[in-house]
């Protein structure tokens, strides 16, 4: 009977140790990094210059908008259309020195779909390379 619970106790203590140490490596440290907000519309809050997509539209928003503006931010193929729907916004909104981005997801056909809260007004993108290919409005009330 004593060797049993000699040899118990050593288990136990064994494969405390084992289970111990590895549960310790799934635990997080004890440094806590602080989490970005998150807006009611655009989504989780990016960190900034997070992507190169992100790193485009800060540079675009943050700047006037002009013909140049135009050139250097939007897709040939569809700078008319953009440019016929959302010039007045883009006129108003830019350059814009209160930017928010979400966090960027990638679609399927390779481009990057990132929502930006420009001061009041709230945008989706699709920037695919260097270059925007899509905005939307988005509803403040997200409807």
């Amino acid at each position: 009977m004593k060797k049993f619970m000699v040899s118990a106790f050593l288990s136990l203590v064994l494969c405390a140790s084992v289970l111990g140490s590895s549960v310790r490596s799934f635990l997080p440290s004890n440094t806590r990094v602080p989490s970005l907000p998150v807006d009611s519309v655009i989504g989780q809050v990016a960190e900034p210059d997070s992507t190169s997509a992100h790193e485009l539209l800060w540079r675009a928003l943050a700047s006037e908008y002009s013909f140049e503006w135009t050139e250097t931010c939007l897709r040939d193929d569809v700078r008319q259309s953009l440019v016929s729907l959302f010039g007045p916004w883009l006129s108003e909104h830019l350059p814009s020195a209160e930017v928010l981005l979400s966090v960027s997801h990638a679609n399927s056909d390779g481009s990057i779909g990132i929502d930006a809260r420009v001061g009041d007004s709230c945008m989706s993108f699709i920037v695919d390379g260097d270059r925007i290919v899509s905005m939307k409005l988005l509803a403040a009330d997200n409807s």
